[in-house]
């Protein structure tokens, strides 16, 4: 963001976890020995394992990661006993620091009711796999999660443990929140074939089993991770696999053990990546996890002619480990499809730069899982990508790349998801400046090559110390700090500010906006009017409004801009038009989309680059600028507002009662403040202002004294 200030990829408060807006990163090549950190996936079930199995698990190399924490969180809910004993923690789990043990006193497989939700964060892992766990548990639970992860699918996790016996409710019955009766389950119908390759289902439900005392044979379509098993295994089941066969058997009860998390490949795929295509790279990574479902990637690498050798194999905690060293490699285009997928399905973001660099084409095929990820996985790649220069294009269920593109810096988007952040940085090792070729990137480019990747935060879900370990590699990067930003300065002794105005229709907050741009010489950015243009386009060229898909295409097709109070749709002035009711009562449709919300926060974001701009809407405060100078949010009474309102319509000659208005304003009150995506709510550190008895000039007054008394020279 223009309004951020740079500071070194190392905070001191908090060493090597992101706290941080956004990333920029130069051309580079990569030289050095590293550790990544532990296996994700290995660490959330050792936590899960060691809950619910007998006696004392110790942990070593635990990744102390966004969404591992959030299942410590949950299991401690639950009763559960966890705590550090590395002294670089200080005794604590959120601290960011590396090489950390942890230490489970298992309960055995019945644990406490939690008071409240289990707020899963992001994390897919932590609420499919805890499903399972809380299937087997005689009490209701509900468990939830951030606004990404509530849209992501869980009927396949819901159906079959309603086929076991658990009572389970989800909103529309296939999003989180999740609210789960369990207890007294029966064991599914044997051999039971899962719907789809995905080791989440698979573990949720041999997870589930544990409390059916009886026998289970489950046959995937294709063979996913098999994480669960062989730990399952090494903490004492029962268990046999075969193939695309596991048996788990009844007298499977769980013990307490020491187990070591290898390095987690997934994690190490962006350096193995980023070394591969950076000129005269050699990096050597120790102790990565080889577990043959998770080699996939390394076999595509080398498939497409990369030079990636592993060397001291062993065997750490029931899983294979190793020592990876990678050297520059030309790479060749090759097709990725079929049984390969679900083995690389976290690596594809990264696979997919690697292939803008391959010689020839690279084919993509049976990825549709990753448009249901943190975000769609195959849009934001090509979306981003192509903004650098690469020949990418977007197929139904994956991508066709031609290569090899020489990147060019550019502005990028994260779209909050941690593999396309990565992803990203590792591209932006390889950019060139926009005019050190002929072709130049479609997207806004960088004159030094410098790429930013924007929204990086992201990055704490798997892996906070990867900017440490890029810039360790020698990698030129910069992070910016997300912190109250420092003040930008038009002339001598002015100061460039970002004023976010929030609050109910009626409130007041449109005409103080304006006046406060008008008194400032600021640009006023009226945000919701970005969202009542495109409804009024949508009306007109009759888009079903309840068709997500249909809405983000017109998303992407549309222009809108502003001069001054006026709004252009397409060039056209729209300004009057979008006010009528027939807007104002259907544009709740478009601004619950996630795809067009992404949308317009990136043009939102982008208007407020420079600074010395009032904006005003429902979440300035909190989503769009939520590092703005001053935050306002105004309310007034629900009579007060509908008599504003009925009074605007009138005065533009819109035929309305009172009555009706009044009912409109309820609704849209209870509409806004509880939608799941970007609810109406005041920022913890906005000004509330009471619109109810005041003037809109003393408003204003009031809203130019405290944004002086903080900011007066």
């Amino acid at each position: 963001m223009g309004y951020a200030f740079e500071e070194t990829y190392q905070s001191k408060e908090r060493k090597g976890l992101f706290k941080i807006m956004n990333i920029a990163v130069k051309k580079s090549f990569l030289k050095g020995t590293i550790n990544v950190p532990g296996d994700k996936s290995i660490s959330h079930r050792a936590v899960m394992l060691g809950a619910i199995a007998k006696g004392i698990t110790r942990v070593k190399n635990f990744l102390n990661s966004e969404d591992t924490r959030r299942t410590i969180k949950a299991f401690r809910q639950m009763g559960v006993k966890i705590s550090v004993i590395e002294s670089e923690c200080s005794g604590r789990v959120d601290s960011a620091c590396s090489d950390r043990e942890i230490i489970i006193e298992g309960k055995g497989p019945y644990l406490k009711k939690p008071k409240g939700k289990i707020d899963a964060g992001n994390s897919g892992t932590t609420i499919r796999l805890l499903a399972g766990i809380l299937a087997g548990q005689p009490w209701t639970s509900c468990i939830t999660g951030d606004k990404s992860l509530c849209f992501r699918p869980m009927r396949r996790i819901i159906l079959p443990l309603r086929k076991m016996g658990a009572r389970i409710k989800a909103r529309q019955d296939n999003y989180a929140p999740i609210y789960v009766r369990g207890g007294n389950l029966k064991p599914l119908s044997s051999p039971h074939k899962l719907e789809i390759a995905s080791a989440q289902l698979k573990s949720c439900v041999l997870l589930a089993h544990l409390y059916t005392g009886k026998k289970i044979e489950l046959i995937e379509p294709e063979k996913s991770r098999d994480h669960t098993e062989r730990m399952l295994k090494y903490f004492g089941a029962n268990i046999k696999v075969k193939g695309r066969h596991i048996i788990l058997n009844p007298d499977s009860s769980l013990s307490g053990r020491v187990i070591s998390i290898p390095g987690d490949i997934s994690s190490a795929a962006f350096f193995i990546i980023g070394a591969i295509i950076t000129k005269n790279s050699e990096v050597f990574i120790k102790k990565v996890g080889i577990n043959p479902t998770r080699m996939e990637i390394l076999s595509v690498l080398q498939k497409m002619g990369a030079n990636v050798k592993l060397d001291n194999k062993s065997m750490e905690g029931g899983e294979p480990v190793a020592d990876i060293s990678i050297i520059s490699s030309g790479l060749k285009g090759i097709s990725i499809r079929g049984k390969s997928i679900p083995l690389i399905i976290d690596e594809i973001p990264i696979l997919t730069v690697a292939a803008t660099q391959a010689r020839g084409k690279t084919v993509i095929r049976d990825a549709i899982e990753l448009r249901i990820k943190e975000t769609d996985r195959i849009k934001s790649m090509v979306t981003e990508l192509k903004k650098m220069g690469a020949d990418i294009r977007e197929l139904r269920d994956g991508m066709v790349i031609n290569g090899p593109t020489q990147l060019k810096g550019a502005d990028l988007n994260s779209y909050a998801d941690h593999r396309t952040a990565m992803a990203l940085v590792i591209a932006g090792l390889i950019a060139e400046s926009r005019h050190s070729a002929k072709s130049r990137p479609s997207g806004r480019g960088s004159a030094n090559g410098k790429t930013t990747i924007h929204d990086v935060e992201c990055i704490n879900t798997s892996s906070p110390e990867f900017a440490k370990i890029l810039k360790k590699l020698g990698a030129d990067i910069s992070i910016a700090k997300d912190d109250p930003p420092t003040l930008k300065l038009r002339r001598a002794g002015e100061r460039r500010l970002i004023i976010a105005i929030d609050g109910p229709a009626g409130s007041g907050k449109s005409t103080v906006a304006k006046e406060i741009a008008k008194k400032s010489g600021y640009v006023y950015l009226d945000t919701g009017a970005m969202y009542r243009a495109l409804t009024l386009k949508a009306m007109r060229k009759k888009v079903n409004l309840r068709s997500p898909k249909a809405l983000v295409n017109l998303a992407e097709k549309t222009k809108i801009s502003f001069k001054g109070e006026k709004v252009f749709l397409d060039n056209r002035d729209v300004s009057a038009e979008i006010r009528a009711p027939s807007v104002s009562n259907n544009t709740h449709f478009i601004a619950t989309v996630p795809g067009v919300r992404e949308r317009m926060k990136i043009l939102q974001r982008k208007m407020g680059d420079r600074g010395g701009i009032v904006a005003e809407g429902r979440d300035m405060g909190t989503i769009i600028f939520p590092n703005a100078h001053r935050k306002f949010y105004l309310d007034a009474k629900i009579m007060v507002r509908a008599k504003r309102r009925y009074k605007e319509l009138k005065e533009k000659e819109y035929s309305a009662t009172f009555k009706k208005v009044l009912q409109d304003t309820i609704r849209r009150d209870k509409r806004d403040s509880e939608r799941d995506i970007a609810p109406l709510r005041k920022a913890k550190d906005a000004v509330l202002i009471d619109t109810t008895n005041m003037t809109i000039k003393e408003v204003v007054q009031r809203c130019q004294v405290l944004t002086n008394d903080k900011y007066q020279d």
